[in-house]
């Protein structure tokens, strides 16, 4: 076996056992910045708005609002990260947020929450709570030891292929 063998051998191993130790951590759910959005009844619709999870407002945001294949709106939020939506037709609703930083949100809403938003009597809705958010998953440690096991193991199948092919190449 050849010295950089043996190095990349003993770096897979090591690498291994971190990712062995540091997944077997009691660690939370890694989460990175995320977009959340939320949406609230009008007189007229409804209102959007898109925030990241510690609660500061996604001002760069774009929200699109889409049913079926058609885009029915597009714009950037306020910057208090508020986007309206004027709709007289109920119909299931996709609404996507994405700010320029990579960061993006879906929410659904289906005929009947938009059917009951639209006909619910503006005396007895509360403007100030939102009716639907969008739900997210973080990043576990579970994915973040697979993922990594992935590439290791994707290391080592490499490491006896070229040796393999390194064994029967003619001299």
């Amino acid at each position: 076996m050849t010295k950089r063998c043996t190095v990349t051998l003993r770096t897979g191993v090591l690498a291994g056992i971190v990712v062995v130790v540091l997944g077997s951590a009691q660690w939370s759910p890694l989460a990175a910045h995320r977009l959340d959005v939320l949406v609230y009844p009008s007189k007229d619709g409804f209102r959007v708005r898109v925030l990241y999870d510690d609660g500061a407002v996604a001002q760069e945001a774009r929200v699109e609002v889409h049913a079926d294949q058609w885009r029915l709106a597009s714009a950037f939020v306020d910057r208090y990260g508020w986007f309206p939506f004027l709709t007289a037709t109920p119909q299931d609703l996709r609404i996507v947020a994405n700010d320029r930083q990579g960061h993006r949100a879906e929410l659904f809403l289906s005929e009947e929450e938009v059917c009951t938003l639209l006909s619910a009597d503006s005396a007895t809705l509360d403007f100030d709570s939102p009716v639907a958010s969008s739900e997210h998953r973080g990043l576990f440690r579970l994915d973040v030891v697979g993922g990594t096991s992935v590439v290791i193991a994707l290391g080592f199948i490499s490491y006896f292929l070229v040796r393999q092919r390194r064994k029967h190449a003619p001299s």
